[in-house]
């Protein structure tokens, strides 16, 4: 709850116009909840404000967070996604991309397998791996020994 009251009122803050000028000054939607945050984290337990957040929630806002930016970049990016693609150099873009997405997997996989003489399903669990994001990674060091030895 207080995790969300502060970026309520760090949205207020930040919309606050800072200095009386032709062209206000505000803080912003990135200042104003930073500041509030600052605030809340050396002054919430005098005011018995829980400020704790648990691995889960903290990871789970994260990766919230990361979606709505992406989100909206990607609303921002594909209004003129197609045109860019087949005018100009948009599909030379996407053919770089595409090898510098295939070329290391195929490099590895054939030192792997000829190699390395990794079994073929161990190799095919390798290269999907490589592609995925692996959430437990993104843990603190500490974190991430302890699951490990659960």
């Amino acid at each position: 709850m207080t995790i969300f009251v502060g970026i309520a009122l760090g949205v207020l803050l930040g919309s606050i116009p800072l200095l009386n000028v032709p062209q206000p000054v505000k803080l912003g939607l990135a200042g104003g909840p930073l500041i509030v945050a600052l605030l809340l984290g050396r002054f919430g337990p005098r005011f018995h404000l829980v400020t704790y957040t648990t691995m889960s929630a903290n990871l789970m806002l994260r990766e919230i967070g990361i979606v709505l930016f992406l989100a909206s970049v990607g609303i921002e990016a594909g209004e003129h996604f197609v045109q860019t693609v087949v005018e100009g150099s948009g599909l030379l873009y996407v053919g770089y991309g595409f090898l510098i997405t295939v070329i290391p997997l195929l490099i590895i996989g054939m030192i792997s397998r000829f190699y390395c003489k990794v079994n073929y399903f161990t190799l095919m669990g390798l290269i999907a791996g490589s592609n995925t994001d692996l959430l437990h990674w993104h843990m603190p060091t500490r974190h991430r020994a302890m699951t490990l030895r659960q």
